[in-house]
């Protein structure tokens, strides 16, 4: 994921939101809190994260979250293909 936001122009802190991404748990509030961002800095990451093509969401309001998209849903399932399992999830998620 860091290879995919080198190019960008991003701050490298969005890496973290990739991964999150990646495995499905990519929230703003979650986020926000994680890396230690106001409100509008999550909101301006992940709209970022969307015109690059590398998120999409999934539901509305307070049960949205996002997936990785294009490249970076591409480096994930490479990933997971070299790994020959998913990455772990938390089973109490």
């Amino acid at each position: 994921m860091a290879e995919i936001v080198s190019g960008t122009g991003m701050d490298e802190r969005v890496v973290s939101a990739l991964y999150a991404a990646a495995v499905g748990q990519l929230r703003r509030t979650t986020y926000q809190q994680d890396e230690g961002l106001t409100r509008d800095q999550a909101v301006r990451d992940i709209q970022a994260l969307r015109r690059f093509g590398f998120v999409e969401p999934l539901g509305h309001g307070r049960t949205q979250r996002y997936v990785a998209a294009g490249g970076a849903r591409d480096r994930a399932l490479e990933v997971v293909k070299r790994l020959g399992r998913t990455p772990l999830r938390d089973p109490y998620d």
